[in-house]
């Protein structure tokens, strides 16, 4: 059986999870040894040295079709990076009618390195969600009042591409273990002040400080 053949029944058999999990929500699919191979396979595909770190299905083209955002983390240590932190890439990649998954576009500085939350050193990163034409990351990060960050991209069939939305900051502090309060309103910067930016072309620089 040929590479690609392998490849094709594969993703015949992620497309039974994906479907379910398109009907009931987007979400991350059980792993197995030969999905985590296939998609290293397309991180392979873009430069540096990265590996899997976790993906995320939903639709991001409008195509009905079970996409990929796929998130990958360096292998090594970058300088600037907190102690121990790992930079990270995400990767879209679209279904396509022949069964296959395709590289769209990545991108560097969307998500904060792997131990880059605050002075505690943990893991910023909390998930993606979907809703309609856009998809979020959200991450959360600082010591004592915290953060939480949304940054929303959204596609636009008139301009086939994926362009940045909005970028919302909540700070919040916990009133008690488990209970967080908000303690100031949230910021949120739009198109009107963010431009016009593809999200291959998102740079962190565009995140306010504070």
């Amino acid at each position: 059986m040929n590479h690609q053949r392998c490849c094709q029944l594969l993703l015949t058999a992620l497309l039974v999870s994906w479907a379910t999990i398109l009907v009931n929500g987007q979400g991350r699919v059980p792993l197995t040894a030969d999905s985590v191979a296939l998609y290293q396979r397309h991180i392979g595909q873009t430069p540096g040295v990265y590996r899997y770190e976790r993906h995320y299905v939903g639709d991001l083209n409008n195509d009905k079709r079970p996409d990929v955002v796929l998130i990958a983390q360096r292998t090594q240590h970058q300088p600037g990076d907190a102690p121990g932190g790992l930079a990270r890439r995400v990767i879209l990649l679209l279904y396509q009618p022949n069964g296959q998954l395709r590289n769209a576009v990545y991108n560097d500085q969307i998500l904060r390195c792997t131990t880059c939350g605050g002075g505690s050193l943990v893991d910023p990163f909390v998930k993606v969600v979907f809703n309609g034409n856009l998809f979020s990351f959200v991450s959360a990060y600082g010591l004592g009042e915290r953060t939480s960050q949304v940054i929303t991209f959204e596609f636009d069939p008139k301009r086939p591409d994926w362009w940045l939305h909005t970028i919302t900051l909540q700070p919040f502090e916990y009133a008690a273990p488990g209970q967080p309060t908000n303690t100031r309103p949230p910021k949120v910067l739009t198109k009107n002040e963010l431009g016009v930016v593809r999200f291959q072309d998102f740079t962190s620089k565009l995140i306010p400080k504070k």
